[in-house]
């Protein structure tokens, strides 16, 4: 039987680091372009809400982080983003809002990795990534991972697997590197509506053929 995920003992320590290089290709995410976000590299300052927000108020009262705290979730595939965007919903519901933009960063971002044994050697579970576990919990290691570097050194997010469809994926936070817009192979910026006809096509595929999904 598996253990309930348990709160960190602080502080934590040990386990490894996973290393975006620009030179390995960009990430992916799906944003909805509001007054909130109004570009798809605007990390959310609001918080704490999901799985690994590191942010300072109350989970029940989430607000503008009064430290400056903020994230960026992001994710390989087109795939991955949208199965953690839309969510457990057998239908995807898109509107004209809904964005796709791939970034490389500025420099190696450096992460604590997530992902097989590492998670268990800071005292964590699988479970903090896949796991149907309270936010509440979850938000917990974020924050101990933030604040007392258990790899030794000051990671700037974490690596680990997306709950949805087992992927790997990445949440940026505050003290990472800056993101920049890769380029499109027709030259333009890689930042584009869902409905723009190749990332809708590729969606399509994604969501249907992969996931089950109606969009």
């Amino acid at each position: 039987m598996v253990s309930a995920l348990p709160s960190p003992v602080r502080p934590i320590s040990g386990g490894s680091t996973y290393s975006w290089d620009p030179a390995n290709g960009p990430m992916t995410r799906i944003y909805h372009s509001d007054a909130l976000s109004q570009d798809g590299l605007k990390r959310r300052q609001f918080g704490p809400l999901e799985r690994f927000d590191h942010h300072t108020p109350d989970h029940a009262a989430p607000a503008v982080d009064p430290d400056g705290r903020s994230i960026l979730y992001m994710a390989p595939s087109l795939g991955t983003c949208g199965a953690e965007v839309f969510g457990d919903s057998r239908e995807a519901n898109i509107c004209a809002s809904f964005r796709a933009i791939v970034a490389l960063p500025s420099r190696t971002a450096l992460l604590q990795e997530l992902v097989g044994p590492p998670v268990m050697a800071i005292g964590a579970l699988i479970g903090l990534s896949t796991g149907d576990v309270p936010r509440t919990r979850s938000q917990e290691w974020a924050q101990a991972i933030y604040e007392d570097h258990p790899a030794r050194v000051e990671v700037e997010g974490v690596h680990y697997l997306a709950a949805h469809d087992g992927q790997g994926a990445i949440a940026l936070w505050d003290r990472a590197p800056t993101l920049e817009i890769a380029l499109h192979p027709d030259g333009g910026l890689a930042d584009v509506p869902l409905t723009f006809p190749p990332v809708w096509r590729r969606l399509l595929s994604a969501t249907l053929a992969e996931q089950g999904r109606s969009v």
